[in-house]
């Protein structure tokens, strides 16, 4: 991302900003992504689906850290993540 836009800086002839600028406007550039495709998977999602969602960041496991948290602890693929009845527990 920094290369894309150091080129275009010079592209356009334009005088680069200092590092901690531009560090902060692809900083800026990453969030505004990120929540444009949140908005964009919320919007397809029903009442039911995003209280679910909602469930999992209040939902606390051994009183100590949120469902949601908790989940993200998983590694994707890795054996012994997932009981083999399927179920996680904590």
């Amino acid at each position: 991302m920094v290369r894309g836009f150091v080129e275009e800086c010079r592209r356009r002839q334009i005088v680069l900003p200092g590092l901690s600028r531009i560090e902060r406007h692809c900083a800026d550039a990453l969030v505004a992504a990120e929540r444009r495709v949140d908005a964009r998977i919320v919007s397809h999602l029903d009442r039911k689906m995003r209280a679910q969602l909602d469930n999992l960041l209040t939902e606390e496991v051994d009183g100590r850290i949120s469902r949601f948290i908790w989940l993200r602890q998983y590694e994707v693929g890795k054996k012994g993540s997932v009981p083999a009845g399927g179920r996680m527990t904590p």
